[in-house]
């Protein structure tokens, strides 16, 4: 596991700078990275020892796409997400909402639409159409916030209109794949969106009440750290918890903690520990899942 790390961190490192150097994104090279220390490439070495008379001395384990390396991978997308919210000006947004509502419509309507559309055409029934439907709704958003954000984009309006679309269309996609696939009651399902919205909002007006007499200080920053993280992660554990997915919710804490006077300060340190660490490992893991059989 920490080779795993290692060596996803070096590589991501390496690749993100000839990308840049090439005026390509460097998240492109992160992602390529992860498919050369995948399982077609170098993971493919995985298991081999180094033998010295006779005694093995070194045995090579390198599995980017086990479920321990995917679950510390995953924290990056949640610091990523956060880092959009705290960079996130929502009088900025509002905007955008018009823009953001349309694509986020349609960024769900057509993929399930054209998804229904060619399962019909092999002959499938409506059911299986649908499934197909809601196959395609899953997105690369991620990857395109990540792009924004390396090219100072995020605060155009293309960028705001993404931050928008990216909230709607998983909103509209959970719905769709509980619709077709899920076996429970979908009321439910919308009632627990919704109250996760009511009390995530709710707090997080609370917290800016709470924190706007409070001084801003740089003497104690592990604590305004350690908050904002708590935050987060709370906020993306409910999310997750109430049939979202958990960066919806770090999104929505880092709109909220961004209204608060300790943001300046948590937002440099986020960005630098995200960066650093794990929000490349995450976009390592998404080029490890791919194979070439």
């Amino acid at each position: 596991m920490l080779l795993e790390i290692t060596l996803a961190i070096i590589f991501a490192k390496i690749f993100n700078i000839i990308f840049e150097k090439l005026k390509q994104p460097g998240v492109i090279g992160e992602i390529i990275a992860g498919i050369v220390l995948g399982p077609s490439l170098l993971g493919a070495l995985s298991g081999s020892s180094l033998n010295l008379f006779g005694t093995s001395v070194f045995q090579l384990n390198l599995n980017l796409t086990s479920p321990e390396f995917k679950e510390v991978a995953f924290i990056g997308v949640v610091f990523l997400l956060f880092i959009v919210g705290l960079e996130t000006n929502t009088s900025d947004l509002k905007k955008t909402r018009k823009a953001g509502f349309f694509v986020g419509i349609f960024g769900v309507m057509i993929p399930f639409l054209m998804g229904c559309l060619f399962g019909m055409f092999f002959g499938m029934d409506a059911i299986q159409c649908m499934a197909v439907g809601a196959i395609m709704l899953a997105t690369s958003a991620t990857i395109a916030i990540r792009i924004l954000a390396d090219m100072d984009l995020l605060s155009t309006r293309v960028g705001l209109t993404l931050h928008t679309a990216v909230v709607l269309n998983d909103i509209f996609a959970i719905i769709i794949f509980a619709l077709v696939f899920g076996k429970g009651n979908s009321m439910i399902l919308l009632l627990q969106i919704l109250l996760f919205f009511v009390l995530t909002i709710g707090a997080g007006f609370l917290l800016v009440r709470y924190t706007a007499h409070k001084e801003s200080t740089r003497k104690a920053p592990i604590i305004i750290i350690t908050s904002g993280l708590v935050i987060c992660f709370l906020f993306a554990a409910f999310a997750e918890n109430m049939g979202l997915t958990a960066i919806i919710g770090a999104f929505i804490a880092g709109l909220f903690i961004r209204k608060t006077p300790q943001a300046g300060i948590l937002a440099d340190y986020i960005k630098t520990i995200g960066y650093a660490f794990f929000i490349p490992l995450f976009f390592v893991s998404v080029g490890a899942s791919f194979d070439f059989g």
